[in-house]
């Protein structure tokens, strides 16, 4: 990728390895009709700020609940405690 160009456009992510996140998960399979959804919390492992395939920085989280390990952009969780 390119050197930085234009300050305006730097992404500022202050999220750190360890950190707690919440993601809301949806289960669309409902027959009811309406759409159901919960909570899922994890802990993020690794950050990839500079990766040129991913074209955004992301997060690989570890969830609790399922010990499963996904990749998130920023815009799918929500960081609930963080170390400054």
């Amino acid at each position: 990728m390119d050197a930085k160009t234009n300050s305006n456009f730097e992404i500022k992510w202050f999220i750190n390895v360890g950190d707690v996140v919440r993601i809301k998960k949806y289960d669309f399979h409902q027959t009811s009709g309406e759409d159901k959804f919960e909570y899922v919390y994890g802990t993020v492992i690794n950050i990839f700020k500079h990766e040129e395939t991913l074209l955004f920085p992301t997060a690989e989280i570890l969830f609790f609940k399922t010990n499963r390990r996904l990749i998130c952009y920023p815009g799918q969780f929500e960081v609930i405690s963080y170390d400054k």
